[in-house]
C-alpha cells in the first residue's frame, strides 16, 4: 500500500535527483462519492498523506502534469463519471 511506502519512495527519488517541489497527488478511494484528495509537492506528500491518514485504497501520482489538475478529483479526470464499486 503506498501508504506504508511512500515515505521510502520519495525518498530515494529525491536522492536519486527527482526535483522536490514536483507536483504530487494521493488518491483515497478514486471515484466513489467519499473520494479524497491530498495535493502537494512531493517531497511535502509522505507527511500531509499522514496528517490526513485516509481510509481506503490510496492512488499515488507523481508528475508535472499534476499542476494544473491537483484541485479536481478523479471523476473530474474522467468527464464526470463515477464508477460504482
Amino acid at each position: 500500500m503506498p501508504l506504508k511506502t511512500i515515505g521510502d519512495l520519495v525518498a530515494r527519488a529525491l536522492a536519486a535527483g527527482l526535483d522536490p517541489a514536483t507536483p504530487a497527488v494521493a488518491v483515497a478511494r478514486a471515484t466513489r462519492p467519499d473520494e479524497s484528495v491530498v495535493a502537494a509537492p512531493v517531497a511535502e506528500l509522505p507527511a500531509r498523506l499522514s496528517a490526513e491518514a485516509p481510509s481506503g485504497p490510496v492512488l499515488v501520482l507523481i508528475g508535472h502534469v499534476l499542476a494544473e489538475r491537483a484541485s479536481e478529483s478523479v471523476a473530474d479526470w474522467l468527464g464526470g463519471k463515477r464508477v460504482s464499486g
